[in-house]
């Protein structure tokens, strides 16, 4: 409906050389497609695959996974009408769009801003090319309800819903074809769409936005509504990418720092305060090392150099993956993403990873099955998506009510799944963690691991007596991140 406002993001594509799918996401017989980027929507998910397919999951009401169907999906479905020759992909609110091998852009999904670009309203179940694009096409960024362009010669065209004059044409004029964005026909080299505002990278590092400033998004000082690009300020002309919001923008400098404005009543600048910024400050802790952005509705995320993740904002849903709702003023490591990460995204209240085994985790609010594991459960630290990758390492603990032996050993049953060996750590607590082991299993096994409890598991009941605890695994994937559960046990001492 108009009017409503929810953010995107726009992920970085990196490449894992996995086996994946043929043309419009079908699945070879030699494997699970493998992920290369992943982009997420208000409530829905995709994945652009090694093959050049896209994979999507999640809420699909307004044709958004582009399958052929308007049905939820709570697992991975391939879109239609792509042809295997998609290169870089983008979510709006909404819709989704991706480059194709030929510079051109296909869309599909919700439509009635126009923001497909083709020529109508309507919505499409399946890609549809964009109309107009006057030359070959080297970047795309879905906004909330619009979408830009970054033609190959550095120019910047823009399409769709332009209420707040995000389309950057002078205008609020809503568009069905792509326009041009005023000054901007040369000279940009990276574009980025937000919730109701739109930023380009310029050739010499600097940046320009355009459209709805009513937090401070565009950066020029004020809180002023602009239908041209203006500059942003606190910026040292070394800028190279951009991640948008709802209502903050961050932007990634060439030394790997972060420096955001906007919006920041959920700490989504990641300052360390709450105060709307008009201008660009630095991100707490992140003055280097980091590759990729991304921002959602109210949080935002980092991929760092080494393969780790932080995240800082809004965490009511659990979006920062760090195990708890918990906002964050400053970036906090997501839960067992301390490696192995190659692409981030972040939606309106759920954020994914790519990894370098051609999965996706995700994490956070789940209602549509956005997560992609199966469930509509919200989650607080990251979980696999079904079938896209290689298979993840399962590990379950067998319940149980284990006896406390007399040098204190507890043995704990864990069963090691038949995808790979489990490796990891296992311990017990009682509001206090009693003792811990590491431990490794063959793959297809089932044994007791033998934990001994520390000095703090000396003030066991009496003999006879039953102790509520629970027992905790964390083990290592094959993509380098970890996984973690854990579950209630009854300790007995005889």
């Amino acid at each position: 409906m108009r009017g409503h406002r929810v953010s995107l993001l726009v992920a970085a594509v990196l490449a894992v050389a996995v086996t994946g799918p043929t043309s419009d996401g079908e699945v070879a017989a030699s494997g699970p497609p493998s992920a290369v980027a992943v982009s997420l929507g208000w409530v829905h998910t995709c994945a652009l695959t090694e093959a050049g397919g896209v994979m999507c999951w999640g809420h699909n009401k307004n044709n958004e996974l582009g399958d052929g169907t308007n049905v939820d999906r709570w697992r991975p479905v391939g879109v239609s009408g792509l042809g295997g020759d998609a290169r870089a992909l983008t979510r709006g609110a909404r819709h989704g769009c991706v480059l194709s091998t030929g510079n051109g852009v296909k869309c599909w999904g919700y439509n009635y801003y126009g923001q497909l670009g083709d020529g109508t309203n309507a919505n499409r179940s399946a890609a549809v090319d964009v109309s107009a694009l006057v030359g070959g096409v080297s970047a795309v960024s879905a906004g909330a309800f619009h979408t830009c362009a970054l033609t190959s010669d550095g120019g910047v065209e823009c399409w769709g819903d332009n209420s707040r004059g995000q389309l950057g044409d002078g205008t609020t004029q809503e568009r069905w074809t792509p326009v041009g964005v005023s000054g901007l026909s040369s000279g940009a080299v990276a574009v980025a769409g937000g919730d109701s505002h739109s930023c380009a990278v310029l050739r010499g590092g600097g940046v320009k936005c355009w459209g709805d400033n009513q937090y401070g998004q565009l950066g020029d000082g004020t809180t002023n509504r602009r239908p041209t690009p203006v500059h942003v300020r606190g910026l040292s002309g070394d800028a190279t990418a951009l991640a948008l919001g709802h209502r903050q923008s961050c932007a990634l400098l060439t030394g790997g720092a972060v420096r955001c404005w906007g919006g920041n009543e959920f700490g989504q600048v990641g300052d360390g305060t709450t105060r709307r910024r008009l201008a660009a400050v630095g991100v707490s802790g992140l003055t280097a090392g980091v590759i990729a952005i991304a921002a959602g509705d109210s949080h935002t995320c980092a991929l760092l150099r080494v393969g780790a993740m932080k995240c800082w904002g809004y965490n009511d849903w659990g979006q920062l993956g760090d195990g708890t709702q918990v906002n964050r003023l400053r970036p906090v490591g997501v839960s067992g993403m301390v490696s192995g990460v190659t692409a981030i995204a972040a939606g309106a209240f759920h954020t994914c990873a790519g990894t370098r085994t051609g999965n996706a985790k995700c994490w956070g609010y789940n209602a549509n099955g956005q997560l992609g594991d199966g469930t509509p459960e919200q989650r607080s630290r990251p979980v696999y998506a079904l079938g896209l990758g290689t298979a993840p390492v399962t590990l379950s603990i067998v319940p149980g009510s284990p006896v406390v032996g007399r040098e204190r050993v507890v043995p704990v049953r864990l069963r090691c799944g038949a995808a790979g060996a489990c490796r990891g750590t296992v311990w017990l607590s009682a509001r206090v963690r009693l003792g811990s082991t590491a431990f490794s299993l063959a793959a297809s096994t089932t044994a007791a691991v033998k934990v001994k409890l520390g000095r703090r598991g000396l003030g066991l009941p009496a003999r006879g007596s039953r102790l509520p605890a629970r027992v905790h695994v964390r083990f290592v994937q094959a993509d380098g991140t970890t996984s973690e559960q854990s579950r209630p046990i009854i300790l007995r001492t005889l």
